[in-house]
C-alpha cells in the first residue's frame, strides 16, 4: 500500500471526486468491460485511492499518440498538461481490482 493510500485510507469519505487514469494505446467505451494493466507508480496510486471511495470511479483518458512517445522511453513519465490526453474521456466503474507481482495492477472495469 502506497504512502497517499495510507493517507486517504482514513478519509476516504473527504475523497469524493473521480480520478484521472491516462491510458496508452486504448479507447474505453462506456458499456464495454474491458481489463488493463496498470503499471505507472501514479496510475497504481490511483486505483488504489479509488478502491477507497464509495463509488468506485475513474475517469478513463486516452494519451494523444504524438505525445506517447515520451511514455515509451520513460517509465516514470507523469501527464504533464491537459493537453497530453484527448478531451473526451470515459467514466468508468471499477469492477475488479487484482494486484500482481512487481506492483502491476490488474483493472477490470
Amino acid at each position: 500500500m502506497s504512502y497517499l493510500t495510507k493517507l486517504f485510507s482514513g478519509n476516504s469519505k473527504k475523497l469524493d471526486t473521480s480520478l484521472l487514469l491516462p491510458l496508452l494505446n486504448v479507447v474505453v467505451l462506456p458499456g464495454v468491460t474491458l481489463p488493463v494493466m496498470v503499471v505507472r507508480s501514479r496510475s497504481v496510486e490511483a486505483v488504489e485511492m479509488t478502491t477507497l471511495t464509495s463509488h468506485k470511479q475513474l475517469v478513463i483518458a486516452t494519451v494523444r499518440p504524438e505525445k506517447q512517445e515520451r511514455f515509451d522511453q520513460d517509465r516514470n513519465a507523469e501527464i504533464e498538461s491537459l493537453e497530453e490526453i484527448y478531451p473526451v474521456a470515459t467514466l468508468a466503474l471499477v469492477e475488479r481490482v487484482m494486484a500482481l507481482p512487481m506492483g502491476v495492477i490488474q483493472l477490470i472495469f
